[in-house]
């Protein structure tokens, strides 16, 4: 069953370029970007989705325009966030009438159980 990831992405465009190496330095390219919200079964399959989306493709485009022709294209940084799937919150404590209203309807010995609360003392 497929969940569903945010993706948040960031391009990165050349900075400099070093002329002996060939090493290039990249910096961010300052366009703001929107999280993505995609369903995959996995986050390296979000990431492939996410490179693959039609907001990335035209804000790489945009970062390319600025550039000279002999700059490396820009690259794209993602990080995946999981933001819906399996788990989630406890439930009340049921009573023997069906609702989850506390402590109401219960057993009196249940009762005092759950009632005794105070700080645990540490055995000496």
């Amino acid at each position: 069953m497929p969940d569903q990831y945010e993706v948040k992405y960031k391009i990165r465009v050349p900075k400099s370029r070093n002329p002996r190496t060939g090493a290039v330095k990249y910096q961010n390219s300052g366009y703001a970007s929107t999280p993505l919200k995609i369903k995959a079964s996995s986050p390296e399959e979000a990431k492939k989705i996410a490179a693959k989306h039609e907001k990335v493709a035209k804000a790489k485009i945009r970062a390319a325009k600025g550039l000279d022709y002999d700059m490396p294209k820009p690259r794209v940084q993602m990080s995946v966030t999981r933001i819906s799937g399996k788990g989630g919150g406890g439930g009340g404590i049921m009573t023997p009438d069906g609702n989850s209203s506390g402590l109401k309807g219960l057993p009196k010995g249940m009762t005092r159980k759950f009632n005794k609360g105070g700080s645990v003392k540490k055995k000496k």
